[in-house]
């Protein structure tokens, strides 16, 4: 973990907090995952930990943008990957319970939906974040090893400031999303905790 000193500097005005995966398929019990016996406990808080987070940033002045994960019939590269792991019945499919926001968004919050696992893969974010003059992304959400490493990376290469609170993000494999903040800290971003990042929007909303 990179402490607090990592983010030094990292304005709320010229940032936005990128919130993945956390729809009802992926976090709720009764979920795909939950009813295919993946353990919950650390999605969930990850979710919990996400909303404290957002009520900060909000306050400080950070814009939000919730990312919906949809699979539908015409998603190739999505189905033929999950064929091959071998894992997973149908999930997020779109205009189902399970596709809809398990944290629920603001009315002043962006929503935008993809069909990879980059938030940023054929989508409106980066035009989103530029129109908006961000140079700077907070990643939080599911899985850390899949979507959020996908979207750091390609954050990364867009030249946006990374920045990913460790307890904030979280896959059904310790092991796996571990791994992940491992990579990401060492190549692609900051990790803190989303306690220190709290603290850090607190204390520029307390100076305003």
């Amino acid at each position: 973990m990179s402490g607090g000193y990592g983010i030094q500097g990292l304005s709320p005005h010229e940032t936005a907090v990128l919130v993945l995966g956390m729809q009802n398929d992926y976090c709720h019990e009764l979920g795909v995952y939950g009813r295919t016996g993946h353990d919950l406990t650390g999605v969930q808080m990850a979710a919990s930990q996400t909303d404290e987070l957002l009520v900060a940033s909000r306050a400080a002045g950070c814009a939000t943008v919730f990312i919906r994960s949809e699979h539908g019939s015409g998603d190739a590269a999505v189905r033929q990957s999950l064929r091959r792991m071998q894992i997973h019945p149908p999930h997020a499919v779109a205009n189902t319970w399970g596709a809809e926001f398990f944290l629920a968004p603001t009315t002043d919050d962006i929503i935008l939906t993809k069909h990879r696992y980059s938030a940023f893969a054929n989508t409106r974010l980066e035009q989103t974040l530029r129109d908006r003059g961000i140079t700077s992304v907070v990643v939080v959400g599911i899985q850390t090893h899949v979507a959020v490493l996908a979207t750091v990376i390609a954050a990364c290469d867009l030249d946006f400031r990374v920045v990913v609170p460790e307890n904030a993000v979280a896959s059904y494999s310790t092991g796996m999303s571990d791994w992940a903040m491992l990579t990401i800290g060492s190549s692609f971003g900051t990790v803190v905790t989303s306690e220190i990042l709290t603290e850090h929007w607190k204390s520029l909303t307390h100076m305003a």
